[in-house]
């Protein structure tokens, strides 16, 4: 589970002396506490990408982004999403609004957290010509 391997971490960076990573890690885990009172791994990578980005348009703090990404799985490029979207709408023969809601749905479901909602959409909607 990633709660345990963020514990973990904080206790390694703590035996190497690097209090950067173990305040960003300590900060991650309360937030985690605080905002899930069940978390699963699907939630925690939710609230590091939400940190993230609030991190990007406030700070940008290079250091304390690296520390965090580690956690969030590889994101898709352009081009596995696009080979992906097409695949998947020709294959269920799908069209118009209905369509983009099914391919979203089912990338929610196969693919969470890999790839952006809206980097998605603007490739679904031209498969669809939506």
């Amino acid at each position: 589970m990633l709660l345990e391997q963020i514990t973990e971490d904080i206790k390694t960076a703590m035996k190497s002396k690097e209090p950067a990573k173990v305040l960003v890690l300590r900060t991650l885990k309360g937030e985690i506490q605080r905002e899930a009172s069940t978390p699963d791994d699907a939630k925690i990578v939710a609230l590091i990408k939400k940190t993230v980005n609030t991190i990007k348009e406030t700070t940008n703090d290079v250091e304390e982004i690296g520390i965090l990404e580690v956690y969030l799985p590889t994101q898709l490029s352009s081009v596995d999403l696009g080979g992906l979207a097409y695949e998947y709408i020709t294959e269920n023969k799908l069209e118009g609004v209905a369509g983009l809601g099914k391919t979203m749905g089912h990338f929610k479901a196969t693919y969470g957290g890999q790839y952006d909602g809206g980097e998605l959409s603007k490739i679904v909607k031209g498969h669809l010509g939506v």
